[in-house]
């Protein structure tokens, strides 16, 4: 499987349209059970609300898509949102917006509007990361050398999962799989050949873009 994009955690803007106010709540999810546990929990948190709105993605060999008009006339808000999610090519990416009716009509039209706005702009206040293919590895050394080579783990092509101090320095780290090559290289070179890793496993692991 190719890498992909996805939003980062949770986030949430409010919007405002007619008086109309539109509480929009992105998720990263990692399937469709959690994504629907998500909808749950936020058709649980406003009860009150006149709509939940939802759209999600779900990667696999073909994609899942859902959404939600939840009593809005027909695809004037799950499906705008829906397309959202598909414009910026993210995948595992659930959008609720949460609409408390202000008195003013904005007829199918607006309604369009109003869910493709409020989707567009709590993505773009949402963190976007890349979920990539990466070579999981137990490194281990003693704090001597780890005193001289920590720069390395810290860059764009490593993600530090896990760092324990007790005898030795035992680091947990996922490495971008095209960058594996020149990190062990690294490693040897830094360490003159005293830093032991072990590889754990291959999984998709979260990098910033």
């Amino acid at each position: 499987m190719a890498n992909y994009l996805c939003v980062n955690g949770k986030n949430r803007i409010e919007y405002v349209v007619q008086k109309s106010k539109f509480i929009v709540t992105c998720f990263y999810v990692r399937d469709i059970e959690d994504a629907n546990n998500k909808i749950f929990e936020i058709r649980k948190e406003f009860s009150d609300a006149n709509h939940n709105c939802y759209a999600y993605i779900i990667k696999g060999e073909l994609n899942y898509m859902k959404y939600s008009d939840d009593g809005e006339p027909q695809s004037t808000a799950g499906l705008p949102i829906l397309e959202v999610i598909k414009n910026k090519n993210l995948v595992n990416t659930l959008i609720v917006v949460t609409r408390y009716f202000g008195g003013i009509k904005l007829g199918v039209g607006g309604l369009v509007r109003a869910y493709t706005e409020s989707a567009q702009k709590a993505l773009e206040e949402a963190s976007v990361v890349c979920n990539e293919l990466s070579c999981v590895y137990k490194i281990i050394m003693d704090f001597t050398c780890y005193s001289k080579i920590q720069k390395i783990f810290y860059n764009e092509n490593i993600n530090v999962l896990e760092i324990n101090y007790g005898e030795y320095v035992v680091l947990n780290i996922a490495i971008k799989e095209d960058y594996l090559n020149i990190f062990l290289n690294s490693i040897n070179e830094a360490s003159l050949g005293k830093a032991s890793y072990e590889f754990i496993k291959k999984d998709y692991y979260i990098f910033s873009v």
